[in-house]
C-alpha cells in the first residue's frame, strides 16, 4: 500500500521503465523546448491516439463535462489534430451565443476522473496483464512529499487553520510513506524525474490524494506486456496513447472520451503561457 491506496506500491527499482527511454524522439532537454509527441510515446505501435482533456461549464447540478468539439462549433474555427484548445477558444466576431463553458482552460498534466476510469476500463481489454502494470508520477508532484507541499496544493481551503490541521495529521500517518517516496529511484523522461509504482489497472480509479481527497491520474502508464503506453506532460491538457489499430478504432468510438489521432511527430499539446 502506498499513501492509502490498496494494491499500489513503490518499484524497488526502476528496470521496468528501461525499455522506454530509448524509444522515444527528441526530449526536449533540460529546459523541454521543442517536445513532441514522440518525446513521451515510444516507437513501435500502430496507432497513436489523443486523448482531450475536457473544459466545463456550471449547471446546478455541479460542473458539467464540455467537449472541444463544442467550443469549436461556437467559434468556427476548425478541431484539428494539432489543434491546442487556444487555437478554437476564440470569440467569433459578432458573436452573441453565449461561450459553452465557464471560460476555464482545460485541465493540465492529468485526466479528470471520469476519463481516467473510462480509459482504464478500455485499456484492460487490449493487455494480456492488467493486473500488473506499471505507473510513474512526476517528481515535482506536492502529494508525493508531503507538508510543506501537501500545504501549498491544497490552495485556499488549506489556509484554513482547520484544514491546515487536517493535513498536517494526515501527513503524520503517512510519514513512512513519505520517507519511502524520498527514498525511492527515479527514471528521467522529456527533462523530468518520475517515481514508478506498480499495481493492477483497476487502480487508476481509486487515486485520490491526500486528506482533500484530489484526484491525480499516472503521468506515464503501460501494463507489463506493453501492449499500450498512455502518457500525459505535467503541463499538456492533452492525454498521449500508444496502442494498436484496433484499441484505438475503440477509443476513438467510445462516447465518453474526446480522442484524435495522433502523430509521433507532432507538438505535444502544453499549456501555453504566452
Amino acid at each position: 500500500m502506498w499513501l492509502g491506496i490498496r494494491q499500489f506500491d513503490l518499484a524497488g527499482d526502476v528496470t521496468a521503465a528501461a525499455w522506454v527511454p530509448p524509444r522515444l524522439s527528441n526530449e526536449g532537454g533540460a529546459r523541454r523546448h521543442g517536445l513532441t509527441v514522440g518525446s513521451l510515446l515510444p516507437t513501435g505501435y500502430q496507432a497513436y491516439a489523443r486523448v482531450l482533456h475536457p473544459v466545463t461549464r456550471a449547471t446546478a447540478g455541479g460542473p458539467e463535462p464540455v467537449r472541444w468539439k463544442e467550443v469549436a462549433a461556437w467559434s468556427g474555427r476548425p478541431l484539428q489534430r494539432d489543434s491546442g484548445f487556444g487555437d478554437i477558444a476564440v470569440a467569433p466576431p459578432g458573436a452573441s451565443a453565449v461561450a459553452p463553458w465557464d471560460g476555464e482552460a482545460p485541465r493540465d498534466g492529468t485526466l479528470d476522473a471520469a476519463g481516467a476510469t473510462t480509459l482504464a476500463t478500455m485499456l484492460a481489454g487490449a493487455t494480456t496483464t492488467p493486473e500488473r502494470c506499471w505507473f510513474a508520477f512526476w517528481d515535482g508532484l506536492g502529494f508525493l512529499h508531503g507538508p510543506p507541499a501537501m500545504i501549498v496544493v491544497g490552495g485556499r481551503r488549506a489556509a484554513r487553520w482547520r484544514d491546515r490541521l487536517q493535513l498536517w495529521r494526515s501527513a503524520r500517518l503517512l510519514r513512512h510513506d513519505y520517507a519511502r517516496t524520498a527514498m525511492a529511484p527515479r527514471f528521467r523522461i522529456g527533462g523530468l524525474d518520475y517515481v514508478l509504482l506498480h499495481g493492477p489497472l483497476t487502480v487508476v480509479a481509486s487515486l485520490r490524494f491526500g486528506p482533500l481527497r484530489w484526484f491525480e491520474s499516472p503521468n506515464l502508464w503501460w501494463p507489463e506486456d506493453r501492449a499500450w503506453f498512455v502518457a500525459t506532460d505535467i503541463d499538456a491538457t492533452s492525454t498521449y496513447v500508444a496502442c494498436d489499430a484496433a484499441c484505438f478504432d475503440r477509443l476513438a468510438a467510445s462516447p465518453d472520451l474526446e480522442v484524435l489521432a495522433a502523430e509521433r511527430e507532432a507538438p505535444l499539446d502544453l499549456l501555453r503561457f504566452d
